[in-house]
């Protein structure tokens, strides 16, 4: 094989590219020797961030996951930009 200590990709002009175990080209990442797979999509389990079409691997799982308290934090900053507009507008108005 061309590529003993990887896996091989062929491109779009059939040449043969030699990928090493832990890349990802177009979307497939080398898992192992000549174990080339898709990229895996949001809430599939990884343990290399390169295993994920985002590139994050959190918690085992492909994507960023957030916690309650990050999540009602987010929610609040929405809200207060929200207000903020709202309020600035209505002084723009008068």
């Amino acid at each position: 094989s061309p590529c003993s200590f990887g896996c091989v990709y062929i491109d779009g002009e059939g040449e043969d590219i030699c990928i090493k175990i832990g890349e990802a080209i177009d979307n497939l990442f080398c898992k192992a020797a000549n174990n080339l797979i898709q990229q895996k999509t949001n809430g599939a389990s990884c343990n290399v961030s390169l295993e994920c079409i985002s590139e994050s691997c959190d918690q085992q799982k492909c994507g960023k996951t957030y916690g309650p308290i990050s999540t009602a934090i987010n929610i609040i900053l929405i809200l207060l930009i929200l207000f903020s507009f709202f309020k600035i507008s209505s002084k723009l108005k008068q």
